[in-house]
């Protein structure tokens, strides 16, 4: 990926957030935990990288904790992003996976990597419409 993180982590009550504006997509790294005192502004901050022209990537590979409010809040954002017709893929990780097991019908965009996730914006980026799941959730391991 070309481009830099943002040397200010954004903070989050617990969680944590940084910036990377690459050429093809931007790139939101989310660390640290999240949970009912903090899932909002979590989603607050990241609310406004949804609306960039930009697709946005997710990557929540490093979450150490995610609670029901947290699972919740980031499918009220997904719900956001389709309704606005915006690129975006989420890389998943241990805290997001025991989620993927109680619902395997989720509408996540979810992507293994980073890399596998801006691959995907080439040509995907340039078309209209909202971007399907990239892993099939027959094909999650958890």
């Amino acid at each position: 990926m070309t481009g830099q993180f943002e040397p200010p982590v954004i903070d989050c009550g617990g969680a944590w957030l940084s910036v990377q504006h690459g050429e093809v997509a931007t790139v939101l790294k989310l660390g640290g935990d999240i949970d009912a005192a903090n899932a909002e502004q979590v989603i607050d901050e990241i609310r406004p990288y949804l609306r960039s022209e930009q697709p946005l990537v997710l990557d929540a590979g490093e979450l150490g904790f995610l609670s029901v409010a947290g699972f919740r809040a980031l499918l009220a954002l997904d719900e956001e992003r389709r309704a606005i017709g915006r690129h975006a893929a989420i890389v998943y990780g241990a805290a997001i996976a025991p989620y993927l097991r109680v619902m395997p019908d989720h509408p996540l965009p979810l992507v293994r990597s980073g890399v596998e996730a801006l691959q995907r914006f080439g040509p995907v980026a340039q078309s209209p419409g909202p971007l399907p799941p990239v892993v099939p959730q027959s094909q999650v391991r958890c």
